[in-house]
């Protein structure tokens, strides 16, 4: 149950981590873009898979757990944040997972 569809229309919107639930369409209209925020704490501790294993790691931009039926569409743009990448280190030993 629940679901539906979630319009992102034009515009810059900058966000941490958003979940997609089961049976949601997110759908991004022409010049909409979506930003990640260079602030680890806005992506939420969960199990990532990292080079073969499963670690601790924080979510992706956008990310689903046991979810089903779901979609992203439209032409406009998701942009990660160039900040947070790279391999964990002392000051981030968690790395936000890669979507």
């Amino acid at each position: 149950m629940g679901g539906g569809a979630v319009l992102v229309p034009a515009g810059r919107y900058l966000t941490g981590a958003l979940a997609l639930k089961s049976n949601t369409l997110l759908r991004l209209d022409k010049d909409a873009t979506i930003l990640g925020t260079p602030d680890f704490a806005d992506y939420p501790v969960t199990q990532v898979r990292w080079e073969g294993k499963w670690i601790p790691g924080r979510a992706g931009l956008i990310y689903a757990i046991d979810a089903r039926n779901i979609g992203i569409v439209g032409p406009g743009r998701i942009e990660g944040n160039p900040a947070l990448g790279g391999r964990p280190n002392a000051q981030n030993p968690l790395r936000p997972f890669a979507t």
